[in-house]
């Protein structure tokens, strides 16, 4: 391998991401982005990102356009961002499970001007959302344009018969990087203030909101992030396990791998038998995701001997963690999983367990800590009065530092009562042990109210996970005339005979909550599903749960 001293970053948030791209291209010359079979250096990568780059500008698209892009874990989503951002345009990031009404709403909502796409998403939903829409162009590519060895699995899932002529605003992407070949761009001049992304929030408390992640936010997490686990500098590869549409693919996957110059190997989108063999074929150095994915991976282990020695670290973030499940993960893989916390509007984590340090356990609550505070950032627990709360005391989390977003795109409103004084009011409760260790206890939106007693949704979920057979569960609160509301539990099984036998393992469920919970914590209502709903990111979907069991 090809590679010059990293040297530190004193300051990463002063810098912007084409500032980083333009460093990595000169720290190596070997390939630093994989497909399956195929591989590509940053010189390689800079040659698509040019070309790109020069035909929007030839195309009048200008800095601070707003480009969607709605692609899986493939390299075209590395050559849009790069080529966006070179010209000092704002990606917004799409999940590819999104249908035409909700892409319409977040084009509407950014004013995007550009769109790329695949074939098959076109076919299925790009005449509705291209109609009446500020889009002037449209570029579809499908995954075997920059593919080889693709499993067998993923073969022709993009494909569609799309006339490209037939309508005016579409465009070949990989036609397009052809006819712009050897073209320079103008360089856009850029601060790390200026904004990057508008990163859409999930909805979990109303519509979505766009996040105004700046160079300089992107840049401090990416290059914070590895280096907190000790993972600095180019001699690591990143798997890609997070999608790069979410902010944790975006800013720990994508922006680590720039601002370290790191190897970055792409699987698509995360099936647990190809991501497994990916993560021991390319000894990747580390990953971060969802504690639901590690585990998907677990499952589906088989007899063949596997060497996970290359691995430092397992991030994971999302969703708290039961014990067990991180006990199982840490025996499986050989290294102790490093639980983080983040949002949307922090850019990703923020928080982690440091590198050499076991994840702590409150002994009282049994909940697993988030680790501590990155260097530069900073938390503190509130009451409901805006006083910060002594060590143990329970309290919403606010955070400070620069990974912190702008604010929300034209949302004044939002942004005052998200942002105040520099700190971001998260929604979530926690509280600190006497090392500043974060704990988080739930979402403030996620706590039941069943007969005047409040219940946290966690601590439930922590218990049932104790019971073997327990694959995944979910505690939410359902509308109740008498209590207000009533505790249920979904749950899936890895135990197939506790299916067949649901109502002796109901029971014995019932039990032992009655066992370690007071009453009123108790579910009264045991529902049984082959999966939990989860989005895009892995997360499970408790909103979809309340809609299931309320409409029964």
């Amino acid at each position: 391998m090809s590679t010059s001293d990293t040297g530190m970053i004193e300051n990463p948030a002063q810098m912007t991401l084409p500032e980083a791209f333009r460093r990595a291209e000169q720290m190596r010359t070997d390939a630093v982005l994989q497909f399956f079979d195929r591989e590509f250096t940053y010189q390689e990568i800079r040659e698509y990102v040019d070309a790109l780059a020069a035909a929007w500008q030839d195309r009048e698209i200008q800095q601070g356009d707003a480009i969607l892009i709605q692609l899986q874990n493939v390299p075209q989503f590395i050559f849009t961002a790069l080529a966006a951002w070179e010209i000092g345009a704002v990606t917004v990031p799409v999940s590819p499970m999104y249908k035409a009404r909700e892409v319409r709403r977040i084009q509407s909502d950014s004013q995007a001007v550009a769109w790329v796409t695949t074939p098959n998403i076109w076919e299925r939903q790009g005449t509705e959302t291209l109609e009446d829409s500020s889009l002037e162009q449209v570029y579809l590519t499908k995954l075997e344009d920059f593919g080889a060895g693709l499993p067998e699995k993923f073969a022709g899932l993009e494909d569609a018969d799309v006339d490209i002529d037939s309508v005016p605003q579409l465009y070949s992407l990989i036609d397009t990087l052809e006819s712009f070949a050897g073209r320079t761009p103008r360089r856009a001049t850029l601060q790390p203030s200026d904004t990057a992304n508008f990163t859409y929030t999930s909805g979990t408390t109303g519509p979505p909101k766009a996040a105004l992640t700046t160079h300089g936010n992107m840049a401090f997490v990416g290059y914070t992030y590895p280096a907190f686990h000790g993972a600095s500098g180019p001699g690591h590869t990143v798997l890609a396990t997070a999608p790069l549409v979410h902010i944790t693919g975006l800013a720990m996957h994508l922006g680590s791998w720039l601002m370290h110059a790191q190897k970055l190997v792409l699987t698509y989108r995360f099936d647990p038998k190809i991501q497994l063999d990916a993560m021991v074929e390319s000894q990747a150095s580390w990953t971060t995701g969802a504690a639901t994915a590690y585990l998907s991976m677990l499952q589906v282990q088989d007899e063949t001997p596997r060497d996970f020695s290359s691995l430092k670290f397992l991030g994971s973030g999302g969703a708290p963690i039961p014990t067990e499940l991180a006990q199982r993960i840490e025996k499986f893989y050989g290294v102790a999983l490093s639980p983080g916390y983040g949002l949307t509007e922090s850019t990703g984590a923020v928080t982690s367990t440091p590198i050499d340090e076991q994840f702590r356990v409150d002994e009282a609550s049994g909940i697993i800590s988030v680790g501590r505070a990155f260097d530069g950032a900073s938390l503190k627990i509130v009451d409901e009065d805006g006083n910060e709360q002594p060590t143990g005391e329970r309290g919403e989390i606010l955070l400070r530092g620069p990974g912190i977003v702008a604010g929300y795109w034209q949302n004044a409103d939002e942004t005052s009562n998200v942002f105040l004084d520099g700190w971001l009011k998260t929604g979530d409760v926690g509280f600190v042990d006497e090392d500043s260790w974060l704990y988080i206890v739930d979402r403030t939106k996620n706590m039941i109210v069943a007969s005047g007693y409040k219940v946290w949704p966690r601590e439930v979920e922590d218990v049932l996970y104790q019971v073997p057979g327990i694959h995944e569960a979910a505690v939410v609160g359902v509308p109740d005339d008498y209590r207000g509301e009533t505790v249920v539990a979904a749950v899936s099984l890895s135990d197939p005979d506790k299916r067949a036998n649901w109502d002796d393992f109901e029971e014995q469920l019932r039990q032992h909550c009655k066992k370690h919970l007071a009453n009123y914590k108790v579910p009264s209502r045991f529902i049984v599903k082959n999966d939990l709903p989860k989005n895009f990111n892995g997360k499970i979907q408790h909103r979809e749960i309340v809609a299931e069991v309320a409409s029964q």
